[in-house]
């Protein structure tokens, strides 16, 4: 099938994309030796993270492979740092932003789609499967028509929520201060019009008293401040789990069986309550978790790819001919990447068909593995279970057809990142952790508890290897604010934070 109007759409969406991008990256190059640019092994590289979860080099990044790239940083650094292979316990990654979450699913491989809807454009192109939902530090709160709602309109940078000083809304922000679980004197004083000012919690609470007069005239028995301002926060976290719910109930996985891998600057503040709400029982936050999108740059695999049109049927009579094209592919891709410094062992490569029932037009990407049919590159097999889970049912009287025949070659970055959390977390000595190692103590709400008045506060950085923290406390460093709900137990690892929820 030619699918005429997406191409179209895509290569429009590229046309628009890659000129803006491209004066972007010749403004940057400028400020460089011109060896920088010049791609060869012999001098410095710039690579680029795509929307597929692999780093891309100048000349074959473009404006339609830069689309997810973000988030797809994010995806890359909870996937090799939370994966292990002995285990192979699945992960859910959950980026909560400013104004928005992001969710993503691993189990040994990054999931991809090949067909996106981004801001109503139908775009064409490999991405991370990766769904959003509209919550995050900056998700306005408000009260209609008798119900708490966080988001979607968010408060953005400027003005930010009202403890920014700027004149901003109620925020997810002003909630988690309210409750304690932010504290201004652990922040940056960078609030305030001239931007020398730290939180203003007053601000926040004038605010939600205000509300909170609104929402008690509307009930026939009144609530508390606290429990109004944490229900906007139960609010928050019910909107994040669904999408969570998306990509494993809907597809047949059971969420619980799911390690929860939180990251993004609010992420610590909601992942406990998160995790309990899906039946999760551990998170991992790493001690990079509020840039590990950054940090995922840095470890993430060089990639190319190479993709034909087919349009056969596939048999046992046309399976020779698939795989003599697939050959060829692999062939190409193997060099390019060669060019690129990576040979022998270094390259993993991935030969896909793009499959689909004669007589529909949902095409699936399919990747044999040694477990399918009989072993041996079995393309009819693998698209059968594959079609199965997705659909739940197959056509088993129509005919499978060949759209496009694919490569995808992988040069490894790094040959080990090392010891797994989970064999680290097994291995080590766990100390509890004296009260009086605390660096302070803050109120801090929680629910079915209350208020805590002496919450332990913990520096991050002051916690050794095997540290192991009860619930309620807080662990805190530069970039992150981590809340450890009441039956919660944390165990510091060399590049961790595990949590074990009762």
């Amino acid at each position: 099938m030619i699918k005429m109007v997406p191409r179209g759409v895509s290569s429009t969406a590229d046309a628009y994309l890659t000129p803006i991008l491209a004066e972007y990256l010749d403004g940057f190059f400028t400020g460089f030796d011109a060896k920088l640019k010049d791609g060869s092994m012999r001098s410095p590289r710039v690579e680029f993270m795509g929307s597929d979860g692999g780093l891309l080099d100048l000349n074959n990044f473009s404006g339609l492979k830069s689309i997810l790239s973000g988030p797809a940083g994010g995806v890359v650094g909870y996937a090799l740092t939370s994966w292990d292979e002995q285990r192979k316990y699945p992960i859910i990654g959950i980026d909560v932003g400013g104004t928005s979450t992001d969710v993503s699913r691993f189990d040994g491989r990054y999931e991809v789609v090949y067909e996106t809807t981004t801001a109503g454009v139908t775009i064409q192109s490999p991405q991370l499967d990766i769904n959003t939902v509209a919550a995050g530090g900056g998700s306005c709160l408000t009260y209609r028509n008798g119900l708490f709602l966080a988001g979607p309109e968010s408060a953005g940078a400027q003005p930010g929520p009202v403890c920014y000083r700027k004149g901003g809304p109620l925020a997810v922000t002003d909630a988690n201060l309210l409750l304690g679980r932010l504290i201004p004197d652990y922040f940056p004083k960078i609030f305030g019009e001239h931007e020398n000012e730290s939180l203003d919690a007053v601000a926040s609470k004038v605010a939600f008293e205000k509300l909170s007069k609104e929402i008690n005239d509307s009930l026939e028995v009144p609530l508390e401040l606290d429990e109004i301002v944490y229900g906007f926060i139960k609010v928050a976290n019910e909107t994040m789990c669904r999408p969570i719910r998306a990509l494993t109930e809907a597809r047949g996985y059971s969420t619980a069986k799911h390690v929860l891998a939180s990251f993004g600057g609010a992420g610590g503040q909601h992942a406990c309550e998160i995790a309990s709400i899906l039946g999760i029982k551990t998170i991992l936050i790493h001690r990079y978790s509020s840039i590990l999108s950054a940090y995922g740059l840095a470890l993430a695999d060089r990639a190319f790819e190479l993709q034909e049109p087919c349009s056969t049927f596939y048999s046992s009579t046309t399976k020779p001919s698939l795989l003599s094209r697939l050959d060829k592919l692999t062939e190409g891709v193997r060099e390019e990447l060669a060019r690129q410094g990576f040979e022998g062992d270094r390259v993993k490569v991935e030969r896909m068909l793009n499959m689909r029932f004669e007589g529909t037009d949902t095409a699936l990407m399919v990747l044999p593995s040694p477990s399918d049919g009989d072993g041996n590159e079995d393309f009819e097999a693998a698209f059968k279970k594959v079609y199965k889970a997705e659909f739940g049912f197959l056509l088993e009287t129509k005919g499978i057809i060949v759209d496009d025949v694919k490569v995808r070659g992988i040069g490894k970055t790094f040959d080990s990142l090392g010891e797994s959390v989970y064999s680290e977390v097994d291995r080590i000595k766990k100390t509890p952790v004296d009260r009086a190692k605390a660096d302070s103590t803050s109120s801090v709400y929680f629910d079915r508890v209350g208020r805590v008045h002496d919450t332990p506060v913990f520096l991050l950085d002051e916690l050794s290897t095997g540290d192991e923290i009860g619930g309620p406390a807080m662990v805190i460093d530069n970039t992150q604010t981590i809340v450890i709900v009441p039956g919660a137990r944390a165990v510091v690892s060399s590049r961790h934070l595990y949590l074990t929820l009762e």
